[in-house]
Order: structure tokens, then C-alpha cells, then sequence
């Protein structure tokens, strides 16, 4: 399990690498583009090591804290994502 403060390392990596620009896409395509749609292959990696099982106690934790409303919904996506990669694991 990441520890939370490793978890919340990579939702700030995500959101900075999300506001940078890059030489194919600007800021504001970056951030229109949902972490789990995304092609950016370090987006990608973050979004993926985010919804990784062992941090589902982590994402349930993060609804309970005040967020606005893009966050809170990436976080939903993320939990339920999350609870799916779970629920293959215990299969």
C-alpha cells in the first residue's frame, strides 16, 4: 500500500503534469483530456499506480475530504476503478 503521503505525491504529479504544456497539446487540452482517457504515457502511469488496489482506503479516505467538484469526481472514477482492479484481484 502507498503510504498517504506517497499517495498524495502522485495526485500533485498528476496535476502538474496535467497543467504543463507539451509540444502536441496545450494546458487546456491536457486538463479537458479525464487522467483515465488520457494518452500521455506519464499521465497514464500516474493514473495507474493511483487506482492500483492496495490504495482503496486511501481513495475512500480522499472523498472524505473537501474537494471541488473536477476533483471530486476524478477521485469517484478513481474509486471505482479501483475497487474493480480489487474485486479481479480477489478472483
Amino acid at each position: 500500500m502507498s503510504s498517504p503521503s506517497e499517495f498524495e505525491s502522485l495526485w500533485q504529479d498528476l496535476d502538474r503534469v496535467l497543467h504543463s504544456a507539451t509540444e502536441s497539446d496545450s494546458v487546456l487540452e491536457r486538463v479537458s483530456c479525464p487522467p483515465w482517457e488520457h494518452r500521455d504515457p506519464i499521465v497514464s502511469a500516474l493514473w495507474h499506480s493511483i487506482i492500483a488496489a492496495e490504495n482503496l482506503l486511501l481513495l475512500k479516505g480522499r472523498l472524505r475530504d473537501p474537494l471541488n467538484p473536477r476533483a471530486r469526481q476524478i477521485t469517484e472514477v478513481a474509486l471505482e476503478q479501483c475497487r474493480e482492479l480489487a474485486e479481479a484481484d480477489e478472483s
